[in-house]
């Protein structure tokens, strides 16, 4: 071959040559293009994995119950309105903070059932101190005004017993509970119609108010009216 036809060649086979690696550099394989897409999806699955097993663990650790049932079960049982039922809601509202130490409505409701536990059941200074401690603990009082109102009351001390009355009667919470809590007070003095009042606004916001139907139940037959005391 002629130096030329040789030169010639060289360069035919250095085109061919570099199109053939060109072409090889576009043709990725499949993870090369979804590399990033199956990496994150991967990890997504673990880490759901984790997650579920962990709740799983969670659940099988505390007898099947969830957060939300534990809380349930202890608004449920401290709705009515007896010393057993009290002790078992605390159970459930402990058990729920197992599971969220920080849970703000089982602080909330813990402090409620220990402050009735103190001022109508007993009178332990343990209750009293349980339910203020469960009072002051981060953004309890913020989320639940009313309840602060009735434990305020409820654990106040010779001192401060006049101003938490006033704070209770006075409260326009819009609140079930608190006004139940006035309807009792009011009751215990013997000023009836007050009382009916409060009692009858109660059972208007929650009609399953346990505390202000049994009050009312009261109320009535304060009143010698033994047939709409009988209705309750």
């Amino acid at each position: 071959f002629s130096t030329q036809a040789t030169e010639a060649i060289a360069k035919e086979y250095e085109r061919e040559l570099r199109e053939k690696l060109k072409v090889k550099q576009q043709e990725k394989t499949f993870f090369q293009r979804h590399g990033l897409k199956v990496g994150v999806a991967i990890g997504l699955v673990v880490v759901l994995g984790a997650l579920a097993g962990s709740f799983y663990a969670t659940r099988q650790r505390h007898g099947g119950e969830s957060l939300d049932g534990a809380l349930a079960k202890g608004k449920a049982a401290i709705t009515a309105d007896t010393k057993e039922q009290y002790a078992l809601g605390l159970q459930s509202l402990e058990l729920a903070l197992s599971m969220d130490e920080g849970n703000v409505d089982a602080f909330a409701h813990i402090a409620l059932a220990k402050a009735i536990l103190y001022a109508e059941h007993g009178g332990a200074l343990a209750d009293r101190e349980a339910a203020r401690a469960a009072l002051d603990k981060p953004r309890v009082r913020e989320a639940h005004p009313a309840i602060v109102t009735v434990v305020e009351y409820l654990t106040a001390d010779a001192g401060e017993l006049t101003g938490r009355k006033q704070q209770l009667l006075g409260a326009d919470t819009g609140s079930s509970l608190v006004e139940a809590q006035a309807g009792r007070v009011l009751l215990s003095e013997r000023k009836l119609e007050e009382a009916f009042k409060h009692l009858e606004k109660a059972t208007q916001l929650d009609g399953r108010n346990l505390r202000a139907l049994v009050s009312l139940g009261e109320y009535y037959l304060a009143s010698e009216d033994h047939e709409s005391a009988a209705r309750i």
